[in-house]
């Protein structure tokens, strides 16, 4: 009868499958060895580290880039909340009836800003970027207030869209960026220390307002510098 595995010519009798086994064998037991060894703790060597640490020494751990493409060098920004946006405008709410300019001062928000719009009657005569004495003693008030907080601001001025064109103001954004800068110096003056960021819109937002309100009231609206109060702190 003829055996499954004949022998190997040496004439000795054992199976080539045997010997393709214990090498078999023998490859995967050295491949565990070789894990086993790159895995396991050298016991002497951490014990140098635990020496040198003392007791309850928190261990920083270095961390891994999320993806193999990651640029280290990219600056991570830290956005911090500044006061709550709600708090803040239930005071102005507060307060701004009391003071014969700012009670006419429409407050909006944003997703992520509180909006302190003035109107430009309340704080300039027509076609100027002159503040009125009365707008410069409630700005000044305001300036004192705002000064409390850490929230990024910016002060954007806005016109209607008809065109002005005079020695000094060429466009409606020369007055628009003109107004915001005069607002924004009231508020430095009165001793408001952080940065401000100041915008000329022109009539650029003139579309934004509701169509409800008539062309004459839409015109008094447009004509207005904003107060962007940010939820997030100035760096």
């Amino acid at each position: 009868m003829v055996p499954a595995f004949p022998p190997i010519p040496d004439g000795r009798g054992r199976p080539v499958w045997l010997v393709t086994l214990a090498d078999l064998v023998a490859l995967m037991l050295t491949f565990f060895v070789l894990i086993f060894s790159m895995s396991s703790i050298r016991s002497d060597d951490w014990g140098r580290i635990a020496e040198g640490l003392p007791a309850g020494a928190p261990v920083e751990v270095a961390a891994q880039d999320r993806s193999p493409g990651a640029n280290s060098n990219v600056e991570t920004l830290e956005i911090e909340p500044g006061l709550d946006l709600r708090y803040l405008e239930a005071v102005l709410r507060e307060q701004f009836p009391q003071d014969r300019v700012m009670r006419e001062a429409v407050l909006g928000r944003t997703r992520d800003a509180l909006v302190v719009s003035l109107p430009a009657h309340l704080l300039f005569e027509s076609a100027s970027d002159r503040l009125t004495s009365g707008a410069d003693t409630a700005l000044f008030r305001l300036g004192g207030l705002l000064a409390n907080l850490k929230n990024e601001i910016a002060v954007i001025g806005h016109t209607d869209p008809q065109p002005i064109t005079t020695q000094r103001f060429p466009s409606n954004w020369e007055l628009s960026l003109s107004r915001a800068l005069t607002v924004a110096g009231a508020l430095r003056q009165s001793g408001y220390p952080h940065s401000l960021q100041v915008l000329g819109a022109a009539e650029s937002r003139f579309a934004d307002l509701p169509a409800s309100l008539g062309e004459a009231s839409r015109h008094a609206l447009a004509r207005r510098v904003d107060l962007l109060i940010r939820d997030m702190k100035e760096h």
